[in-house]
């Protein structure tokens, strides 16, 4: 059946006689040039090599949401645009701060490296403690309008 259909190239079984008999199964896949395996409570035999694990065929997998705080996830925002400004400043760009969901490409950054001293410039600090002082003004209003 499965070296019959060229579109089809595996078969998945959860069936428990087929987990019970994998062994004589297994060796008859193999004979007929497939590859077979046992993933917890399935049973697959495929034309193609099959990995030692698949995650999606395991049954004891851990199924978690991973859920980040919000004061983390601001926080983060934070930091990583402070990082873009600082980026932004030391290669002598001013522009407005990256809007939501823009993906940052390689030509948004400037190497920290060409310029060791570049956070010891004043000026540079004070434009980047400036940008941040407005960003920290405008979030108070908005929580502000919030209560």
């Amino acid at each position: 059946m499965l070296q019959r259909n060229e579109a089809e190239q595996e078969i998945v079984s959860r069936d428990k006689r087929d987990r019970r008999d994998f062994e004589q199964i297994s060796n008859l896949a193999k004979r007929m040039g497939l590859f077979c395996e046992m993933y917890g409570k399935v049973m697959v035999a495929s034309k193609v090599p099959l990995p030692n694990y698949r995650p999606a065929l395991d049954d004891k997998r851990p199924q978690r949401e991973v859920v980040i705080p919000l004061g983390l996830q601001r926080r983060v925002e934070g930091l990583l645009q402070e990082h873009i400004d600082r980026m932004q400043l030391s290669s002598g760009k001013q522009s407005e701060p990256m809007p939501e969901g823009r993906i940052i490409t390689p030509e948004d950054h400037a190497d920290p490296d060409d310029n060791p001293d570049f956070l010891l410039d004043s000026s540079v600090m004070e434009k980047v403690l400036q940008r941040r002082s407005l960003r920290l003004r405008k979030y108070a209003k908005s929580l502000a309008g919030i209560t």
